[in-house]
């Protein structure tokens, strides 16, 4: 009897151990998009990383600076576990958070909009309105408003540098990879 005692308690000492060793793909709360922000990130939050950390605990969040025609720009990305799941931007007196880019489908939303989905699990022909593009490198960018939202919008990137300025035709963009979904204040 008290052998299997001691061996049920080894057996729970290891399963303990091993569930609390083993490293997690997702943080232990759900991270979600919405036309207020993403997370208790939004319109009303400083752009200061030491107001940002504590609304995303667990998570690696670091500020770098890069050059936009020659002007600094600061950025926070927001990581888990290496993984960059946003990038936020400031206003342009770098005192609020103005536009958050999502790039990880682990953030959550109440739109069918999710990194990697393509355009026509998420567009119809008819939404073709809501798109525009612009050019990017070799190829072209497609930035569309999300149906229902007044602050959400998805982008895509098509390597096809024929269509110039033109928007791509549905079936160009059907199957495109969703790439970003951007709120913007």
């Amino acid at each position: 009897m008290i052998n299997n005692l001691r061996l049920v308690i080894l057996i729970f000492v290891m399963v303990m151990f091993t569930a609390c060793s083993e490293e997690r793909t997702k943080p232990l709360y759900a991270v979600k998009l919405s036309d207020s922000g993403v997370g208790k990130i939004g319109s009303t939050t400083p752009f200061e990383m030491r107001l940002i950390e504590p609304k995303f605990p667990g998570f690696e969040i670091d500020k770098f600076t890069f050059f936009k025609e020659g002007e600094p720009q600061p950025v926070i990305s927001v990581k888990y576990r290496e993984a960059t799941w946003m990038y936020l931007f400031p206003t342009k007196d770098k005192k609020w958070v103005e536009r958050i880019v999502v790039v990880s489908s682990h953030v959550e939303s109440d739109w069918s909009a999710m990194i990697g989905k393509q355009f026509d699990k998420i567009y119809t022909r008819q939404q073709l309105h809501l798109c525009r593009s612009a050019t990017e490198g070799t190829g072209i960018i497609i930035k569309c408003i999300i149906p229902g939202s007044k602050q959400l919008s998805t982008v895509y990137y098509s390597p096809v540098e024929k269509h110039k300025r033109e928007l791509p035709s549905f079936d160009v963009l059907k199957s495109l990879p969703l790439q970003e979904v951007i709120w913007e204040r």
